[in-house]
């Protein structure tokens, strides 16, 4: 079943029967879906989140006391709200991308789908989002390579050899976190948050064989499995950031500008939006 298709019908019918009533002729606006159904890969578990941005007080309190007291519609989950987004600042193009706010926004913003947009302003918001400049995206690249050597080949790896698999977990998925992170950001893409991450990769161009690695190991044992990643995030690792974002020194010995955060950015930061 095409769940998505299914669900935004589900969600267009809740915005023209609770929504739109309440929002005066000629009052800008626009309600855009974020979540899985806005990205496009809902499933049965999928509820519906929608963004809802409206120019006029008395409307927004009346639409806020309607989706405070709904948590479900046709049998699924509501979650709906007068949206947090930056939109002004974004319509003023008074609006920076940079390291200090909650990468997922940026996500949000550039792959939600718009449900009611008449006056364009979800369109205008998005076309002047743009990405991280480039000395910022360097700094997240090396951020997110020292946190999958951190993890996946250093902590994962010590843990297994003591029999301490809940930290061997730990590392070795954090690891992979940290690579398919990567692959957003070599893409010029924003990454989602995790529970969206592999379905937005494979959505993405240029894949960077992480594609078959997850494939292959799928059915390994966790011992093998950090084994494979140990050999494959090496090798990731040499052939695309070795020359372009981090030396062949910090390659091999990646810990030792741990101590200098200027040279790279850990993320996600706490949210500040």
């Amino acid at each position: 079943m095409d769940y998505t298709t299914k669900l935004r019908k589900i969600a267009q019918n809740f915005v023209k029967e609770r929504v739109l009533p309440h929002i005066p002729s000629g009052v800008s606006y626009f309600i855009a879906l974020s979540g899985s159904v806005g990205y496009g890969f809902a499933d049965s578990l999928s509820d519906i989140e929608l963004e809802i941005f409206v120019e006029n007080e008395e409307a927004k309190e009346r639409i806020r006391d309607i989706v405070n007291n709904t948590r479900s519609y046709k049998g699924y989950e509501i979650s709906a709200g007068i949206t947090g987004w930056p939109v002004e600042a974004l319509l003023e193009k008074k609006f920076k991308v940079d390291t200090e706010m909650n990468p997922y926004l940026f996500y949000e913003l550039k792959n939600s789908y718009p449900l009611a947009d008449p006056f364009g302003i979800f369109k205008a918001m998005r076309r002047n989002l743009g990405f991280y400049s480039k000395k910022d995206k360097i700094r997240i690249i090396r951020g997110l390579f020292l946190q999958m050597a951190e993890l996946g080949f250093h902590i994962a790896s010590k843990a297994i050899k003591r029999g301490k698999s809940t930290e061997a977990g730990i590392g070795y998925y954090g690891g992979v976190e940290a690579l398919l992170r990567l692959a957003h950001i070599l893409n010029n893409e924003f990454f989602p948050s995790t529970k969206h991450l592999t379905s937005m990769f494979y959505t993405l161009p240029r894949k960077f064989g992480i594609d078959s690695f997850l494939d292959e190991q799928k059915d390994l044992r966790l011992k093998e499995r950090i084994e494979l990643f140990n050999e494959f995030g090496r090798m990731f690792a040499r052939q695309y950031l070795v020359g372009s974002y981090i030396t062949e020194e910090e390659y091999r010995h990646p810990w030792q500008w741990i101590h200098f955060p200027e040279k790279y950015v850990f993320y996600p930061t706490l949210p500040k939006y």
